[in-house]
């Protein structure tokens, strides 16, 4: 005999929660940084920087400042490497190395895929990340496959 089981609901909370330390903000500000990183276990790749409170884009005082934190899935993140000027990001994943190029944030295209519906998608509207204090994005440029895992070539 099976026992009915009812459909969870989605979750409403976030997957990630994130807390900077006390004055983690200001040294960011103090650096004139931001951080990205890269997770093998969850596969991910992590930026972290600040943002405005009240979504006005850049903050305004210290007041007004956030943690923003984006992330991206790539399979088996493993490293990257940063160019010096920062503008160029190369990240391996286990099957791939990625060439990403920086670009301003609202010159980033963005439409919806047809058929589909999202709170604020718009085509005559810019990306919604515009609005949301991120002020450069990286653009995936070039992608290398191979069949050869990158564990094998260690």
């Amino acid at each position: 005999m099976t026992v009915p089981t009812t459909p969870t609901a989605p979750s409403t909370q976030p997957w990630l929660n994130a807390i900077g330390s006390r004055y983690f903000l200001d040294w960011l500000q103090q650096q004139r940084c931001s951080l990205a990183f890269t997770t093998y276990q969850t596969g991910k790749l992590f930026m972290v920087g600040r943002k405005s409170a009240s979504g006005a884009g850049a903050p305004t005082s210290e007041s007004d400042q956030a943690l923003s934190i984006f992330e991206r899935t790539y399979h088996h993140c493993m490293g990257m490497c940063v160019s010096p000027d920062a503008r160029t990001i190369w990240l391996s994943s286990r099957y791939q190395i990625w060439r990403m190029e920086q670009a301003p944030a609202n010159a980033v295209p963005y439409r919806p895929i047809e058929g589909t519906v999202t709170e604020g998608d718009d085509a005559n509207q810019p990306p919604q990340w515009v609005g949301r204090g991120y002020d450069v994005a990286y653009i995936p440029r070039v992608g290398y496959t191979t069949t050869v895992s990158a564990y094998q070539s260690c």
